[in-house]
């Protein structure tokens, strides 16, 4: 899981570029909050369901807010959806098992 939690963070830095590219400070904020808790997840020894499930809630609201901005914000969109992605492998991959609730 911690190499896919690597990827996750790796693709933010991706948009974290192109949000510096863009010169816009809002998309950098946003981008630094989500990199953090990914940071956060991907040092937890063991990560929990929960922990996961935040770090996706995050990077989907953030996606969500990246989704009402102009165009100029293409590059930090398309990291953002390969970081939503990733994160919902880890969680199918790692959590099969355990009880999901039903708001993914």
């Amino acid at each position: 899981m911690n190499s896919s939690v690597k990827s996750c963070r790796d693709t933010l830095i991706v948009a974290m570029r192109a949000a510096e590219r863009a010169s816009d400070r809002r998309s950098i904020d946003v981008v630094s909050a989500c990199l953090d808790v990914v940071e956060y997840l991907a040092h937890q020894p063991t990560a929990t369901i929960d922990s996961v499930d935040t770090a996706l809630n995050v990077l989907q609201r953030a996606d969500a807010e990246f989704e009402s901005q102009p165009p100029r914000t293409q590059a930090i969109k398309a990291a953002f959806r390969k970081a939503v992605e990733r994160l919902k492998e880890i969680r199918e991959k790692t959590f099969t098992d355990q009880t999901m609730p039903s708001i993914l």
